[in-house]
Formats: C-alpha cells, structure tokens, sequence
C-alpha cells in the first residue's frame, strides 16, 4: 500500500547537470493533481538569473499560465514550497553569467 502523504521525489523536474552561462534546464510537465504542494531544493555555486526558477503550472499541459519567480543566490540554497496551483506542473531553471561547477535540484511533491 503507497502512503499518499509520504512525498514523492521527481525525475522529470529534478536534475545535478551542469548547466553553462545562460544554459536552461526545463522539467517535464507532470500531473500533480491529488498532491498537496510542490517542494524545490536548489544549490549552485553560481546564482541564477534574475528570477530565473520559475515553478510553472497549467491547467492542459500546453499553455503555461501561472508561474512563481525567484532568483537564487550563488552559494546559498533555496528552499521553495509552493500550492498546487493548477493540473500540471513543470520546473524552468535558467543559469546566470558562468558556467557552473555544482548544481542540484530537486523537486518533490
């Protein structure tokens, strides 16, 4: 029996490849309908681009119509939680000026 509140972790908007300047990591839309919340751990050792996370949500899968912002800092994780704001789901990740050396990022329903 799967416990529905344990959490699940996402390979599709999760990723520890190195991205180059300006490089951009996008999630595969997932359907997140019977979960609660969407968790993102991320840590570079180069910031983002100026709000360059952006948690994205659609109602078919297409047409991405509401998304949150942040920027993230280099060096310093972030943490974000966020409602289920729509059907599906997706994670755009856009790297700042340098290439990077370490990158994680992990999504979690």
């Amino acid at each position: 029996m799967v416990d529905v509140n344990a959490g699940v972790l996402s390979s599709l908007n999760s990723t520890t490849s190195i991205l180059t300047s300006g490089g951009v990591f996008t999630g595969v839309k997932e359907d997140v309908f019977m979960f609660g919340g969407v968790h993102i751990f991320v840590f570079s050792d180069v910031g983002s681009a100026t709000n360059g996370i952006s948690l994205q949500f659609s109602t078919d899968g297409s047409n991405w119509d509401y998304s949150e912002t942040y920027t993230l800092t280099a060096s310093i994780a972030k943490v974000l939680t966020s409602n289920i704001h729509a059907r599906f789901f997706r994670l755009v990740y856009t790297n700042g000026s340098s290439n990077q050396t370490s990158f994680r990022l992990q999504t979690s329903f």
